[in-house]
C-alpha cells in the first residue's frame, strides 16, 4: 500500500480538526499546521495516533514568508511522500463580522492569500 499524507494548515480545530481526523479514516498521515495551539495540536496528534497514522505538530505563523518556507521543508522531511495540501489556515477574528474594519480586512487578507499560493508552489511536481 502506498503511503499518503496531508498537510493541513489551521488544522488544531474546528474545521481543519475535522478534515484530519476524516482524512486519518481514510488511511492518510496527517502534517497538523497550527499557529497558537499548540494544545490543542498536539492533543489532535495524538488521537491520530490511536487511530494508526502518523501525525505530527508543525508550528508556524504563516503572516511572515519565511515560516510558510520553513514549515514545508520540515515537512517534506518528515514527510517526503508529501501528497495533498489543505490551506484552512485564516486569521481568526474574535470580533463579529460587523465589527470588523476595512484596515483588518486589507492588514489580514493578503497575508492569508500570498502565504496559501506559497504552499501551493511548494507541493508543484
Amino acid at each position: 500500500m502506498t503511503k499518503k499524507a496531508v498537510l493541513i494548515t489551521g488544522a488544531a480545530k474546528r474545521i481543519g480538526k475535522a478534515m484530519a481526523l476524516a482524512l486519518a479514516a481514510l488511511g492518510y498521515d496527517i502534517a497538523v499546521h497550527y499557529n497558537r495551539s499548540r494544545e490543542a495540536a498536539e492533543a489532535l496528534c495524538e488521537d491520530l495516533q490511536t487511530r494508526g497514522v502518523q501525525a505530527q505538530a508543525f508550528q508556524a505563523d504563516l503572516a511572515l514568508p519565511e515560516t510558510a518556507v520553513s514549515l514545508m521543508q520540515k515537512v517534506f522531511t518528515a514527510y517526503p511522500y508529501l501528497t495533498a495540501l489543505i490551506n484552512n489556515a485564516s486569521v481568526f477574528q474574535t470580533s463579529s463580522l460587523g465589527e470588523n474594519t476595512p484596515a483588518q480586512w486589507e492588514r489580514d487578507m493578503p497575508a492569508i492569500a500570498k502565504r496559501g499560493a506559497l504552499l501551493i508552489w511548494w507541493m508543484r511536481p
